[in-house]
């Protein structure tokens, strides 16, 4: 993908999604990391983009300026906003299983400025839960029909994928969700 795949006049625009299956003991990031995403534990690295990125098998951490080293089980997932200093691993051990999606844009923007996305809030636990596996499956189907050229479905996608990630906070942080679910 591109980043001139962006459209305003669409406001989100999809730069890149993948799926990467990490065994225990490989090294991390793969070698076949893009050379303009590349970074190393030791000294993390700041994106242009936003990203999404959600563990479904294997634990491992994230770390950001935000909100210091945290822990990511399987069904946990966590953003990357632009600009800001992270680094994420893989356990030795365990490896993992990673599904994401990369925007920029526009709406990236307003949700940050509104604070729907935070720096912060960086780390959900049960993402997974809300739906963003099978959301990013679909943002994944639609990029391999798109190929390079701006696909306004992709971005529709995507917009799906933030809105479940600010669903994912919202019901963990939302006092009334908590008092619904105890009425019923």
């Amino acid at each position: 993908f591109s980043p001139a795949l962006v459209r305003d006049s669409w406001g989100l625009g999809v730069t890149a999604a993948g799926f990467t299956v990490i065994s225990p003991k490989q090294p991390y990031p793969p070698v076949r990391h893009p050379a303009d995403h590349a970074f190393t534990w030791e000294r993390g690295r700041r994106l242009p983009a936003m990203q999404i990125v959600l563990i479904s098998e294997g634990r491992g951490w994230f770390e950001s300026e935000q909100t210091g080293r945290r822990r990511i089980d399987a069904g946990g997932a966590f953003a990357v906003l632009p600009g800001i200093w992270h680094r994420y691993r893989p356990s030795h051990a365990t490896g993992w299983t990673e599904s994401w999606m990369e925007v920029r844009g526009p709406v990236v923007d307003r949700l940050i400025d509104e604070s729907v996305l935070t720096a912060r809030s960086a780390v959900r636990r049960h993402a997974e839960a809300s739906g963003l596996g099978e959301l990013l499956e679909a943002v994944h189907t639609r990029a391999r029909m798109a190929g390079t050229a701006f696909d306004p479905e992709l971005s529709a996608r995507a917009l799906g994928v933030l809105a479940a990630w600010a669903r994912t906070g919202k019901a963990r942080s939302d006092p009334s969700s908590a008092l619904l679910a105890i009425v019923k």
